[in-house]
């Protein structure tokens, strides 16, 4: 009896696991960074949204002067979808069209994007787009599917299914 009491206390306590633990964070081996093609359906998912919403936007902000209709939105434009975008990535982890396709933009680290890091890939998107796409391409034939935009915010592009 004694030898099974001493034996109990002798054991090394469990450890609780550690909350500072990454789950399903991609590896460069990893099979779970989303590739060029599934990104690009998605950014067309996101595209038709958004032009949806302009769409609307514009049969309740024209005025007809004559036979010429001038739109009067601006810079809304631009600004809607860097709300759509920003906004999304920090609150989803993803936009509607990659929540479709089962996708997420985590940070290097595994978190969800901050405000900063979202701003910073969102400006970095711009970027890819003003040099003939080539940012964008480059999700093709890096190892990790980053392209320039990933690369300067630091983020990956996951797959969660």
């Amino acid at each position: 009896m004694e030898n099974q009491t001493e034996n109990k206390t002798m054991e090394t306590p469990q450890m609780p696991p550690s909350t500072n633990t990454i789950p399903n964070l991609p590896t460069e081996t990893s099979q779970h960074f989303a590739g060029f093609w599934i990104r690009f359906l998605a950014v067309l998912i996101d595209g038709i949204i958004l032009n949806i919403v302009f769409k609307i936007l514009n049969l309740k902000t024209y005025s007809t002067i004559g036979t010429t209709v001038q739109y009067n939105l601006n810079g809304w434009p631009l600004l809607i979808s860097a709300a759509y975008y920003i906004g999304f990535w920090v609150w989803q982890s993803a936009t509607p069209g990659k929540m479709v396709l089962n996708l997420k933009i985590i940070e290097e680290s595994g978190a969800k994007l901050t405000w900063q890091k979202a701003i910073i890939r969102y400006l970095s998107m711009m970027l890819s787009g003003i040099v003939f796409g080539l940012g964008f391409i480059w999700v093709a034939f890096n190892p990790k599917k980053q392209g320039w935009h990933d690369l300067l915010a630091k983020t990956y592009v996951v797959k969660t299914k």
